[in-house]
């Protein structure tokens, strides 16, 4: 017979079921900016990245400004990259001077935590590696977004034709 504390749900499971049962009631075919924020107030005491997560989790479409930069392989960080040019793109045409866009921001953010982990002596050298990779990547977008479209799917093919034929590590 199993124990009974393993018949209980766990308070991730009972959250993802209670944000699944929100966005089933609003009748949000995606989660964008204003979803986000309702989600936010409604789940206030729990993390931007643990709600994030549990959304991503849970297969619910996701606007790119809400999803942010994923790092899981360079395929993810390509495609979210890009998602984020075409938002760094519309904002721009109509952008004052001087702000910075909202996909701008979720770009240096993840500039902030690559740099952090960069930084960090007791990262592995394989994760060093790969990290450093994923920084050459923000970096190109925050360098000019609309390049970086038609950079990424090269530099993935780049990296996957290496002439030694080991793979890159997030790959």
């Amino acid at each position: 017979m199993e124990p009974a504390r393993a018949k209980r749900r766990t308070s991730r499971q009972v959250r993802r079921a209670a944000i699944a049962a929100l966005i089933e009631r609003e009748r949000w075919q995606v989660v964008d900016s204003a979803a986000w924020e309702v989600l936010r107030n409604a789940f206030s005491t729990v993390s931007e990245s643990t709600l994030r997560h549990d959304l991503l989790a849970s297969g619910f479409p996701l606007q790119p400004m809400v999803e942010g930069v994923r790092f899981d392989t360079l395929e993810e960080l390509a495609r979210s990259l890009t998602a984020l040019a075409e938002c760094e793109r519309r904002a721009a045409e109509t952008a004052r001077n001087g702000m910075i866009s909202p996909a701008r921001k979720c770009v240096l953010e993840a500039r902030r935590k690559a740099e952090a982990v960069l930084r960090n002596p007791s990262v592995s050298a394989e994760k060093h590696e790969a990290m450093e990779e994923k920084f050459l990547w923000l970096r190109t977008w925050l360098e000019n977004p609309e390049l970086f479209v038609d950079w990424a799917p090269l530099r993935l093919r780049q990296i996957r034709n290496r002439r030694d034929g080991s793979p890159h590590p997030m790959l």
